[in-house]
């Protein structure tokens, strides 16, 4: 598998195009600023133009998100299959460069800063019954465990917090991982 962080940042690009001319197809371009579609592109922009704040608040943000898509899947939502590249494809574009452009320790920080105003941004930029990145209810199916939005939010805002700090953790962890080269005897 390639290890090149400009193939893995031009694929990830690519994946997030296409997933936007479907969205846009579908009459749904709002459903581009869900936080994994953008991670796909933070992670591409990231890799491509050396940035490496980009890459790692790309990659916490679709490590946080990942599960609610699954889960989304499974409970019956809507199967698309670029949908399923944004999601999976920015994961790998993302992870696999990690030892050749490791995480900086504290970039969770800066995504859990960053994912806050994005949720303003969201509240702001998308409509309500679209519910882009949970912004606006607590998700269908949900409200038994949540009775208020208010606990929801905390609630998200918490699993944020927790998964981006662990995903850098793990992050660090892989990307210390550097490729061995055999020493002749």
């Amino acid at each position: 598998m390639p290890r090149s962080p400009r193939f893995w940042g031009w694929l990830s690009l690519a994946v997030w195009a296409l997933h936007g001319v479907v969205s846009s197809w579908r009459g749904e371009p709002f459903n581009m600023l869900w936080a994994c579609n953008v991670s796909c592109l933070l992670i591409g922009v990231g890799l491509l133009a050396r940035v490496p704040l980009a890459h790692a608040v790309g990659l916490l943000w679709n490590v946080t998100g990942m599960p609610f898509w699954l889960v989304d899947l499974a409970t019956g939502g809507e199967f698309i299959l670029t949908s399923c590249l944004t999601h999976l494809g920015g994961f790998l574009a993302g992870a696999l460069v990690l030892p050749e452009r490791p995480m900086a320790p504290g970039s969770w920080r800066k995504a859990f800063l960053l994912w806050i105003a994005f949720q303003l941004f969201c509240r702001w930029a998308t409509p309500p019954a679209a519910n882009v990145n949970l912004v606006f209810t607590v998700w269908p199916g949900w409200e038994g465990v949540f009775p208020t939005f208010a606990r929801y939010h905390a609630f998200l805002l918490t699993f944020a917090l927790i998964s981006f700090a662990g995903g850098e953790r793990a992050a660090i962890a892989y990307g210390s991982r550097r490729p061995t080269v055999a020493q002749p005897a």
